[in-house]
């Protein structure tokens, strides 16, 4: 079964794509095998085959979040939710910063929470951002 490319993070197919077991997780398993990829790279290549539906997952965006149940899955409702309201808003920072409209909602996503986090990343003893996730677990974790 293949990753398909027209697919959103907001569509309503994309939880099956990004589930344990789906597509996603059997190119990630099958790159990290023993003497594969690092776990920083497998993500990055994944995401940049398919910007629209996977999220950049690193030592950043890891400490910003810590490592919620399912690595991509547990965003899936919130670009779902309501209407598609936070790619609607993430489409219109996007634009507002005069970036290419080519520039996903998920990609706009990840660079503000890199940008938002990075620096106090590289402090000593950082404690992930200051907020959980919406699920209302506190996902930070040290870095």
């Amino acid at each position: 079964m293949r990753i398909p490319t027209d697919v959103s993070i907001r569509d309503a197919a994309a939880a099956a794509l990004l589930s344990d077991g789906s597509p996603a997780d059997l190119a990630w398993q099958l790159l990290r095998k023993p003497k594969g990829m690092g776990w920083v790279i497998v993500n990055k290549l994944l995401a940049r085959k398919r910007p629209q539906l996977i999220a950049v997952y690193d030592g950043v965006v890891s400490c910003a979040f810590g490592c919620p149940p399912g690595l991509w899955s547990w965003l899936q409702p919130l670009f779902a939710a309501r209407d598609g309201a936070l790619p609607d808003l993430l489409a219109w920072q996007r634009d507002a910063a005069g970036v290419p409209e080519a520039v996903s909602p998920l990609r706009v996503l990840d660079v503000i929470i890199w940008m938002r986090h990075e620096g106090e990343h590289r402090q000593d003893g950082c404690r992930g951002m200051a907020w959980g996730l919406a699920a209302g677990g506190d996902a930070r974790q040290s870095s």
